[in-house]
Formats: structure tokens, sequence, C-alpha cells
């Protein structure tokens, strides 16, 4: 598994693109939102690459295969070999706590300040029952997978042959072995999908940030930690239009007669204060003002925030409107 392919970025690629780039796709794929067969899969590998590739210490790791073999998807990503021996492939196979994604979606109110929230989410965890083990008694390779405990899938185009990893294998739940007793209460999965909860506190500038909480993730095999659980948040108010760097703008309508004679208005900052504006006479349509430091917060800073002008003509004008306008197109002539 390429963790920069999953992304969708390179080796060379700065935190910043790897980030962008995740939350992009995390919110592409994420179960909510995208009901296409394979999208949870594809969820879970995003999170699991973004928790390596996000890590100064676990990318340094990946990208020397020599040192590093994956401790969340179970199988080494460099030259794998999906027909090898199964009882070779399980014993490498020994951690199936991968992260948890989730998307919250924060308040301009909440961006501009510190506070809690309680983030609700879902996660895998072993059966007590049975000690995520899947069931009793004697154990047989399973058929489906041949005891890989992935679906292996091969795909022939002309003369080349491509193998795929489509994920866990459905019938063996990614475990490679079945029981001949399968256990009643997770029906031989092993695991079971349970709600948690965590309380988080944000802080200025977390809107472009996101917070990695170990031991919160999916927690399937009881011998291993359970994975982490990555927070990404997103500006849920859409009032205001916002870049990757905290610069917004909200456009304002006016009056051409107010912007060729100049006019004074009242402008609504994102942090939801107010600040009197003065537009110069002869003020262009989409013509831009800037206030400084006035856009979101940032984990170094602010943004800027800008006010874009607009023009709008009236649904109508009076008899004595149209006089005066007509009187002054006369002196042009």
């Amino acid at each position: 598994m390429d963790y920069y392919s999953i992304l969708g970025v390179d080796k060379n690629a700065s935190p910043e693109d790897i980030k962008a780039s995740y939350r992009k796709l995390a919110r592409q794929y994420h179960p909510d939102v995208n009901k296409e067969p394979g999208a949870e899969e594809k969820f879970k590998q995003l999170g699991e690459a973004y928790s390596v590739l996000s890590d100064p210490g676990k990318k340094q790791q990946y990208d020397n295969p020599q040192q590093y073999r994956s401790q969340q998807s179970g199988f080494d990503p460099f030259g794998f070999d999906p027909f090898s021996n199964p009882f070779q492939r399980r014993s490498q196979q020994n951690n199936k706590n991968t992260p948890v994604s989730v998307n919250i979606g924060l308040t301009l109110k909440e961006i501009y300040n510190v506070v809690e929230k309680t983030v609700n989410y879902s996660r895998n965890v072993f059966c007590n029952d049975c000690s995520g083990k899947g069931g009793s008694g004697s154990q047989h390779i399973c058929q489906q997978c041949q005891g890989r405990g992935r679906n292996i899938q091969q795909i022939h185009e002309g003369m080349y042959v491509h193998v795929v990893d489509a994920g866990p294998c459905h019938v063996c739940n990614g475990n490679g072995m079945m029981y001949s007793s399968p256990c009643l209460k997770c029906n031989g999965a092993g695991h079971k999908n349970e709600n948690s909860s965590v309380t988080i506190t944000t802080k200025h500038g977390i809107l472009f940030d996101n917070m990695i909480l170990s031991g919160k993730g999916n927690h399937i095999d009881p011998n291993h930690p359970s994975g982490p659980l990555i927070i990404e948040f997103y500006l849920a108010d859409q009032s205001f239009q916002f870049d990757q760097q905290g610069n917004g703008v909200k456009e304002y309508y006016i009056n051409p007669i107010n912007a060729l004679l100049g006019d004074e208005m009242e402008v609504v900052m994102p942090d939801e204060t107010q600040s009197k504006m003065r537009i110069p006479a002869h003020t262009a349509n989409n013509h831009m003002f800037r206030f400084a430091n006035k856009g979101l917060p940032r984990p170094n800073g602010f943004g800027d925030f800008f006010v874009k002008i607009l023009y709008k003509n009236p649904d109508s004008i009076t008899d004595q409107q149209k006089e005066i306008l007509q009187s002054y197109l006369e002196t042009l002539k």
C-alpha cells in the first residue's frame, strides 16, 4: 500500500499539501456522504495513510523501507506478495487497530473562541465474548482468501495482470482463519461496532489544524493498543468565503450612484464585530477593501478580511428620479 498514492501526493509534498489532500479526499469518501461500494475502505486507507505521513517521525520511518513495516494495515507496504505463504502472511498481520477519522463542523463563533465540544463517532472494538478471536474450537484456513485475510483480485488487461488488494476478506473478516464454532455474539468477526464519544477543547486556529488522539480509534486486536482518532475541522458557516490562509471575503451590493458619489456603510466582520467603512467616490465595481488581521485565526496569527463591492441597479425608479438622471445625461452632451 503506497500512502502517497492513496493521498494523491508525491514524496516531496509539504505537510500543508498532505493535509489539504487528506481533507479533500476524506470528505469525498466519508461513509456518511459516499455510499458507493469501496468508499468506506478507501476512507479507512486515507486515515491510515494520513496518520503516518502527518507524523514526521512515522513518515521518516515509512520513507525508509528497510526499517519500516506498517503497523496499521498489517502487511508490508514494500514488495508484499499477496500469494505468499498464508502462515507467514498472518505472522506479519499483527495489528488491525487502524485510525478512525471524523470531520467536525465549527461555527464562526466557535472558531474565534476556545470551546469544549463532544465528538460522537463509531469505532470497531474486539468482542469480549470471544476475546477478539471470532470463535472457538478447531481452526481451518478460509477457502475464500486461502488464508491471506485479504480480498486479492487479479485484473487482466491484455498481456498484463494487475493484482489489486480490495480490502479484508468478507468471509473470514480479514482473519485468514475460521473457527469450527463461530462466536454468536459477533458472528465470527471477532469485533463489533460501538458508539464512542470524546470531549475536546478547541484552540485558536484549529480550523487549519487537526487533532490526533492516541488510543481512541479502532481496537480490533486486544494484543495491541488502539489506533488513533483523527479529528479534522471545517467551517459550517457558509456566509463568508475563506481560503486556506484564513483570508475571507464577503460581497456587499450598493447602488452605482452611491459608488460614484461616495458613501459610508456598516460592515460585519467574521468575528461578528461591526465596523464603519468609507466608500470613496468613483469606487469601481468588484473593488476589494482590505481589513488586515480581521480574517480567521490561524496557529500563527490571523488572515485578512476583504469586502467586495458589487453594483446593483435598483429594481425601479420614480419619475422624478428618472428626470434627474436624464438631466445628468444631458450635461454630458
